[in-house]
């Protein structure tokens, strides 16, 4: 897979949901016991107390209130227990289950014996599917005993035959084990849908919303990584150490945040893959795992409209009173390793090669050249778009036996051809890395028209020159 398995925190995480749930299912059972309880009280003071009804009475009134009062006690004691009030859920079984037992048993004197033992295992069924709504198996197991025990009670003291009693056990045990199953699959249910929503939202990191959706159906044919063609990118902000060094570590990492955020809107954008932060550095790379044969153009595209939003971004810095931020940007394009690397604890999708490192050497070479963006030779044969280039003195790179010829990137309309990513302009950059699937990705792509207002067909200049 291009993720490993869920680790530890993960399965603990989702037993901590469950754990979650089932405490508010206790609490609303408890406030459906304590609401019937109330309405029963209320219906036995009218029908035995005014009404005189003989088949209500029997002492029926005490014992109802008396269970009116520990349902008040078991509504109040869930609310303040909170996160331990789930133990509370053993009240079915200990206190509802033998309240109508003993609520039954005192009135059948008062009409047919045989017709309250056969009313109270309808009873005694509603109760164990109210216990499932706990998610606790064993109360509901718990339930159908008791159940089932006090049942026989009633039913002896009514002269059912013993035929009828064994009927009645297999039938509370078969609700039992029907409530116990649709528990189990609930379960594993939302095992199921945490598990993938937390893969998904693993992947959201690193991928742009459609890739990860594209991703999260992918089978694990894909793990043991493949060569690829692609093109890679490194960014980092220039003189950040000694700004940081300046500034107090919350405004350090507020900093970051904010841009990080506004690079990743950008890459994720243009269909990139977010491979890592590092520090206030970024790598990123266009053409896997989803196959891009325009990854060149894409990466062009990232690279000037991440200067575009530094722009915007350094706007609202300026207008804060503190000093914009300058990034240089590398770009080169070759074949590479791409798949899942790391040990059996740790994995990661991430590219390894050559491509990788020249790529990390073009960033580092953007200050010596003064220029904001760099691509190299191969990455410039690559592209399609409307860009210029502009070739670079030569510098010798480290680990290379010659110079890199390198160029500058200018945006030029009328330099090359405007389709694909280039139909993407900045104001959908947004909407595009927030987009909720693929779907809404493909549908939300802005098109430059010749009436349009696109900033990158504006007259400034937001391309970089040297």
């Amino acid at each position: 897979m291009i993720w490993s398995r869920l680790g530890r925190r993960q399965k603990s995480a989702m037993a901590s949901a469950i754990g979650r749930e089932q405490e508010q299912s206790v609490r609303r059972v408890n406030a459906i016991r304590f609401a019937g309880a109330s309405g029963l009280f209320g219906l036995y003071a009218v029908l035995d107390l005014l009404l005189h009804q003989a088949e209500w009475g029997a002492g029926g009134v005490q014992i109802v209130a008396g269970y009116w009062l520990i349902a008040g006690a078991l509504f109040l004691g869930g609310r303040r227990l909170g996160g331990r009030g789930s133990v509370l859920g053993v009240a079915i079984a200990l206190v509802d289950v033998p309240f109508i037992f003993v609520l039954l048993y005192s009135t059948m004197g008062t009409g047919s014996a045989a017709g309250t033992a056969g009313f109270a295992v309808g009873v005694f069924a509603l109760f164990i599917i109210l216990s499932a709504i706990t998610l606790q198996r064993p109360l509901v197991v718990a339930c159908a005993v008791v159940g089932s025990a006090l049942e026989i009670v009633l039913q002896v003291t009514a002269g059912v035959t013993v035929g009828a009693m064994v009927a009645t056990v297999l039938l509370l045990s078969l609700v039992a084990a029907t409530c116990a199953y649709l528990m189990g699959r609930f379960r594993f249910l939302i095992e199921t849908t945490a598990r993938d929503q937390l893969r998904l939202d693993r992947m959201g990191r690193y991928f742009s919303p459609a890739v990860a959706e594209l991703l999260s159906q992918a089978r694990e044919q894909q793990a043991l990584g493949e060569s690829r063609e692609l093109t890679v990118l490194f960014s980092d902000i220039r003189g950040f150490t000694t700004l940081a060094e300046s500034m107090p570590s919350e405004a350090v990492v507020r900093l970051l945040n904010d841009y990080l955020t506004c690079m990743v809107d950008v890459i994720f954008a243009a269909g990139g893959t977010l491979d890592k932060f590092m520090g206030d550095g970024i790598m990123a790379y266009f053409g896997a795992p989803i196959e891009q044969p325009d990854h060149a153009d894409r990466a062009m595209w990232c690279a000037l409209h991440m200067q575009e939003a530094l722009h915007r971004f350094n706007l609202a810095r300026e207008e804060a009173g503190v000093p914009a931020l300058k990034i240089g940007v590398g770009l080169h394009s070759g074949r590479v390793i791409v798949g899942d690397i790391g040990s059996p604890r740790r994995r990661e999708y991430t590219a390894i090669g050559d491509v990788v490192n020249v790529a990390s050497r073009l960033e580092a070479l953007t200050k010596q050249l003064a220029s904001p963006i760099l691509v190299s030779e191969t990455t410039k044969a690559r592209i399609r778009g409307p860009v210029n280039f502009v070739q670079a003195p030569e510098v010798p790179i480290r680990g290379r036996s010659g110079p890199l010829t390198v160029f500058v990137p200018a945006f030029d309309p009328a330099a090359g051809e405007l389709a694909g990513i280039w139909l993407r302009d900045h104001a959908s950059i947004l909407a595009l890395a927030q987009a909720a699937d693929s779907t809404a990705v493909g549908e939300t792509i802005q098109s430059v028209r010749a009436d349009d207002s696109n900033p990158w067909l504006a007259k400034k200049q937001v391309a970089a020159s040297r």
